[in-house]
């Protein structure tokens, strides 16, 4: 079912950048709207990656436990049946350049575990930088990861020179000289 709707919305993200490009490519207007069709279909992406991926990044980084049970069947005999407790992802948010997690932890879990896997987590999904707080509620059981995706200060320019002293910024006769 997530193939169809990738592919119906990746049909229409197709459909809506050929109808702009082949309307005016060269307006300023287009060249918006690509922009927010781009970041639109970036978010969803991220949605859709983190949503899929969660269990197995929780089992590979060892947030999750596994318990076997053993069941007698007639006829059959023993057979050992597991499941899986997953930390629960309750909400992804995304943002232009980021994305939230909110994680609820499985019983007999701190959130310092939870804590403790943020490097893991950002490296996983290559995220710039992360940041990791508690819920505001249900704070004792639940996290927040904040991973940021993108980079917003690509060319970081500095406001003046950092050599520079206090008279060469306000100038050779002083501040007494202006006006």
């Amino acid at each position: 079912m997530n193939e169809t709707i990738l592919y119906s919305l990746g049909g229409l993200v197709a459909l809506s950048v050929a109808v702009l490009v082949v309307i005016k490519p060269t307006r300023p207007i287009t060249l918006a709207v690509l922009g927010w069709l781009a970041s639109l279909g970036r978010r969803a992406w991220w949605w859709l990656v983190l949503r899929v991926t969660w269990k197995a990044v929780a089992r590979e980084a060892g947030l999750s436990k596994r318990r076997t049970k053993r069941v007698k069947r007639m006829g059959v005999g023993e057979e050992s049946i597991e499941k899986w407790r997953d930390p629960r992802l309750k909400r992804v948010k995304t943002s232009a350049h980021s994305v939230t997690l909110k994680v609820k932890t499985r019983r007999g879990q701190a959130l310092a575990d939870l804590e403790a896997i943020a490097p893991k987590l950002a490296a996983t999904y290559s995220a710039d930088a992360y940041r990791v707080y508690p819920a505001k509620r249900r704070a004792g059981s639940t996290v927040m990861f904040e991973l940021v995706m993108r980079d917003l200060i690509q060319d970081p320019r500095r406001c003046c020179d950092a050599g520079a002293t206090d008279a060469d910024r306000i100038g050779p006769s002083g501040p007494a000289a202006v006006g």
